[in-house]
């Protein structure tokens, strides 16, 4: 007879039992390798996808930043600067294709108390943008404004043809606000 017979039962069951400890340490080997490289494919994934949001967001602010700035220098280099000049640059700026986020763009002029009648009378009847000018034009509150040296005058110029359009629940709220102020002051 064979060797391995002669040893009866007992020793077949070690062998087997040997067998199923090398083979559960090796599959929990293998297991717990498996199991390290898929947590640090996730890990790396995760962290390509953070730096790339990272990247992107500060290209954008960037972007939104120099935006600013170009219309800080735009200012600067005309004492005056006429609506059909803010206009024009406003709309060579592709505002809608290149800065999706902004609604408009406006600006808000300094007038002296002195000079209030005559700023209100030049942009009623400026035409190079509406052939009418702007008849209904003026500062509200009528009167001066305590405390300070100017009144400001709000001249808003849509940059976009759905500026008025968003849903958003904080434009919803600031445009319901704006109508009701500007239906009080009538």
């Amino acid at each position: 007879m064979h060797t391995l017979s002669k040893g009866g039962a007992g020793s077949g069951i070690r062998i087997w039992a040997g067998g199923l400890l090398l083979a559960l340490a090796v599959g929990g080997a293998l297991y717990a390798g498996a199991a390290r490289t898929v947590n640090d494919d996730a890990e790396q994934r995760f962290d390509n996808l953070t730096h790339g949001a990272q990247h992107s967001l500060i290209t954008r602010v960037k972007s939104y930043s120099d935006l600013l700035r170009g219309l800080e220098a735009l200012f600067r280099t005309s004492e005056h600067l006429t609506r059909r000049q803010f206009h024009d640059y406003v709309t060579g700026l592709d505002i809608v294709r290149q800065f999706p986020a902004i609604e408009s763009v406006n600006y808000a002029a300094a007038v002296p108390s002195a000079q209030r009648a005559a700023f209100i009378e030049s942009v009623r009847k400026d035409t190079s943008l509406a052939p009418r000018g702007y008849p209904g034009f003026t500062i509200r509150p009528a009167g001066s404004v305590r405390n300070t040296r100017c009144s400001p005058t709000w001249n808003p110029i849509p940059c976009c043809p759905n500026a008025w359009a968003s849903t958003s629940a904080p434009t919803r709220l600031w445009r319901s606000r704006w109508r009701r102020r500007a239906t009080a002051a009538r």
